[in-house]
């Protein structure tokens, strides 16, 4: 997937800085597209990551998403949107980029950015 087509994804959010180094470019890309698009509520809704996880797995299976002949790819994606809503932070540099760039968004719903929320240390 074009470097291009990764960009906008992550200008959803201020982050304006480069995806951590390795990160898996078109994972980040698939989580900015799915990870709230399963939300109830603006505000508190904590299973809207796992219900985003469950319709990913719905498009794999439609071939919607062209993950299914690389399970280790399907896996990364799988936890950065089931768990993107619990507040953890992740080592892996796919998961810190997609979480961070994601936890950068929250003030626009009233939340203050707290830095130990975010995985620049653990990456």
């Amino acid at each position: 997937m074009s470097v291009d087509l990764i960009t906008p994804a992550l200008a959803w959010s201020p982050y304006s800085g480069e995806p951590y180094p390795d990160a898996d470019l078109e994972v980040v890309f698939l989580f900015a597209a799915l990870h709230d698009t399963q939300r109830e509520s603006e505000h508190r809704d904590p299973h809207h990551g796992t219900r985003a996880a469950a319709m990913m797995h719905r498009m794999v299976e439609r071939n919607t998403i062209d993950l299914r002949g690389d399970p280790q790819r399907l896996a990364v994606l799988q936890v950065a949107l089931t768990n993107h809503d619990q507040g953890d932070t992740h080592v892996n540099p796919t998961i810190a980029t997609c979480w961070d760039a994601d936890r950068l968004t929250l003030e626009r719903v009233g939340y203050t950015i707290d830095i130990d929320y975010l995985s620049l240390a653990a990456v």
